[in-house]
């Protein structure tokens, strides 16, 4: 039993885990990931759909209209980048709450994040809304964009800053003051309390056509997501990783931690590689001493070795002891 496999049974570390994984994946030239801890699951996982897409769910008469938008960029199976998948929508409400215009879709493959596809979603609805039209987003750095102006969202330090070039030209002539921050996600109970950055309250239209343009962006994340079986998949294989690195890890520590000398391979080979020179000069007739680590003596296996050669030496030699 080694000093790892010794040390994992006083701690109760499943001492098995790393040969299972190894006899689990016996085809180690495969792409690996995370230190070769397990093989990379990358290649079942689908790519995103390629290109951005835009569906009506309720269609204008002539394709614009003037209301109120409220836009959502939806993000799903994050925070691994490898299954997120984006999708956006906006609704468009009249003063009563009634639907003018919905609409959903995805967003191209270089916006890789929540806020992106919010700037997506208001870029759709700016480009549906006729002039008089008012915006409610439940992003806050879209609507910091917007209110900075255009010289500071589409800067070049900006990570946003090609998406918002296009939400700039669309909304042309929009004053600031049309765009409020709402807050997501809000229960009955938070009508009439929470307010918006524009300082009016939280209304029950502005709750419920925030959840329906939720609904409609989750609903257009579903056609180009990871199937469940790959997701369940991509994330067993993360639980393998972090299990057999947390097994390393412990194992490492307590194999360096042990009271007294520390032994470790390359003192081990520095001392054969000395074992072997000084029996070597020993067959030359010298007399030498092989140190050790800790006392410098020289090493017992030698003394019968040395006295044998001199023996021999002296009996083809007389005179030499």
């Amino acid at each position: 039993m080694g000093l790892g496999t010794r040390c994992a049974v006083g701690v109760g570390i499943p001492v098995g885990l790393p040969v299972r994984a190894r006899c689990e994946y016996p085809r180690p030239k495969l792409g690996l990931a995370s230190r070769a801890l397990v093989p990379s699951v990358d290649h079942l996982v689908p790519l995103p759909a390629p290109e951005a897409t835009f569906s009506w769910i309720v269609r204008p008469a002539g394709g614009t209209v003037r209301g109120r938008f409220y836009t959502y960029g939806s993000r799903l199976d994050r925070p691994t980048a490898l299954l997120a998948r984006n999708g956006w929508a906006f609704v468009a409400v009249d003063v009563q709450g009634q639907v003018l215009a919905s609409a959903h879709g995805l967003p191209p493959p270089w916006i890789v994040d929540i806020p992106g596809a919010e700037a997506w979603a208001l870029l759709q609805a700016a480009m549906v809304a006729e002039l008089g039209s008012e915006y409610r987003l439940d992003c806050e750095p879209c609507v910091n964009a917007v209110k900075r102006g255009k010289a500071w969202a589409t800067a070049a330090a900006r990570p946003l800053a090609r998406v918002f070039g296009l939400v700039f030209s669309a909304i042309d002539d929009t004053p600031p003051e049309a765009f409020a921050r709402m807050p997501s996600h809000c229960g009955l109970d938070e009508v009439g309390k929470a307010r918006l950055s524009d300082g009016t309250l939280l209304a029950d239209i502005d709750r419920r056509s925030n959840a329906l343009a939720d609904e409609h962006a989750k609903a257009a994340v579903e056609v180009h997501r990871v199937p469940l079986d790959v997701r369940r998949e991509v994330k067993n294989a993360a639980e393998r990783v972090r299990s057999i690195a947390m097994w390393l890890g412990r194992v490492t520590h307590l194999a360096s931690s042990r009271p007294g000398l520390q032994r470790r391979d390359t003192e081990a080979t520095r001392r054969a590689r000395a074992c072997r020179r000084a029996a070597g000069d020993a067959r030359a007739g010298a007399t030498v001493r092989c140190a050790t680590a800790e006392t410098g003596r020289l090493l017992p296996v030698l003394e019968p070795m040395r006295a044998r050669i001199a023996a021999r030496a002296a009996a083809r030699q007389p005179g030499i002891t």
